[in-house]
């Protein structure tokens, strides 16, 4: 199997989680924020799909660009045709990589201020992702929500 289908299958038991999640949320939780300097709902859901977009571009075509197109994101419908979107685009880029490409250096200095094998940015992409997942777990309770989904997603 290839490394870039490989690394997919622990990705998405993660991603695909996410679409779940927001769906235990109602509309007036996505401008929730947990205290006063924290993100909103939708800001921490937008910080996850375009940290994970540019990652994996960055991995797939060894630039880094920060995504700058904000998508409104004030409805459950808006935030989840975001997820959809965004996952396409992420999804697309990883699969766009052979296997040599996962060992080539990325020039992340703007973010780490190092170069970074590919396969190990889209490792950091996915570890980023979990932290903040987990975070997203906790503003659904704080909002009130209930039957929530595992954290991860096998098949």
């Amino acid at each position: 199997m290839a490394k870039a289908e490989q690394f997919l299958q622990s990705y998405l038991m993660h991603r695909n989680v996410l679409g779940e999640l927001v769906a235990t949320l109602k509309d007036e939780d996505v401008q929730f924020s947990p205290w006063d300097k924290a993100m909103s709902t939708g800001d921490l859901i937008w910080h996850m799909l375009s940290s994970s977009y540019s990652f994996s571009a960055a991995a797939a075509t060894g630039q880094f660009e920060r995504v700058t197109d904000k998508p409104a994101l004030t409805t459950i419908a808006e935030v989840q045709s975001a997820i959809a979107a965004w996952t396409d685009k992420t999804v697309n880029n990883i699969r766009s990589m052979t296997d040599e490409k996962f060992d080539e250096l990325v020039d992340m200095t703007k973010v780490f201020g190092t170069q970074i094998p590919a396969g190990a940015l889209l490792q950091s992409m996915r570890d980023h992702e979990i932290h903040h997942k987990g975070q997203l777990f906790v503003y659904a309770r704080l909002c009130g929500a209930d039957g929530l989904p595992l954290f991860i997603k096998r098949g």
